[in-house]
């Protein structure tokens, strides 16, 4: 039993982030007809009463990717977000917001966490070149338990890197949702939406960390190797 349950609670712990910020964003990304406005008047109406005038909205394609670039002052959200009038949508365009406030006010935290999620990208690129390059050739031609578990183990290692990394931003995120974005919200939303709005900035603000431990899926390839290594 306890070989069974452990393996089903560690996917649930691994999972548990991810699913969570998924949830959040679909459960409260219905359009509310009594708002004033959808996502893009939103994001130009603050971006006017933040004086951050010079900062561009972006849309894009991409799901749970939302993303202010302080090099080219830069705010990246999803096209269908831009196109509603929902708490996810007007939540996490705050969010983004509140980071391009951060960058206005010199706030050291979003330049130092810039530079790491920069980084990821490179610790990310490693981890996947050696789960695809690596972990796989070297079983199928050596048949070695030895070499594939040093593959594993380094691959692992940049995949955790990154997730330490954006764990260690989490500051930087939760100032964004809840110093920055909160404020505007009050401002701009009804009352009775304001705990809804709480939710959406806190999955928002954990957002980098789910998708870097789902990441985690990757690695599911060697999983099944190491399964059938421990039957030989």
């Amino acid at each position: 039993m306890i070989k069974i349950l452990l393996p089903l609670l560690i996917i649930i712990l691994i999972y548990f982030p991810y699913f969570y910020v998924r949830y959040i964003y679909q459960n409260y990304n219905k359009s509310l007809d009594l708002m004033p406005f959808n996502g893009r008047e939103f994001a130009d109406k603050i971006l006017k009463d933040q004086d951050l005038k010079e900062v561009q909205i972006e849309s894009q394609k991409a799901t749970l990717q939302n993303f202010y670039n302080p090099r080219n002052k830069s705010i990246g959200i999803e096209s269908d977000l831009l196109n509603k009038k929902s708490l996810t949508a007007l939540s996490i365009i705050a969010h983004e917001v509140g980071h391009a406030i951060q960058h206005k006010e010199n706030y050291k935290p979003l330049i130092q966490r810039h530079e790491l999620l920069e980084k990821t990208v490179v610790f990310r690129t490693i981890g996947s070149s050696i789960v695809t390059l690596g972990v796989g050739p070297i079983f199928a031609f050596t048949n070695s338990l030895s070499l594939t578990l040093i593959a594993t183990i380094i691959a692992l290692l940049f995949f955790c890197i990154e997730i330490f990394i954006n764990l260690f931003t989490l500051k930087c995120e939760y100032d964004a949702s809840f110093n920055r974005a909160m404020p505007i919200l009050k401002d701009n939303v009804p009352s009775e939406y304001i705990d809804q709005c709480k939710k959406v900035l806190n999955a928002a603000a954990l957002t980098y960390v789910a998708n870097s431990i789902i990441r985690v899926l990757s690695l599911r390839n060697f999983f099944f190797i190491f399964l059938r290594l421990l039957k030989r």
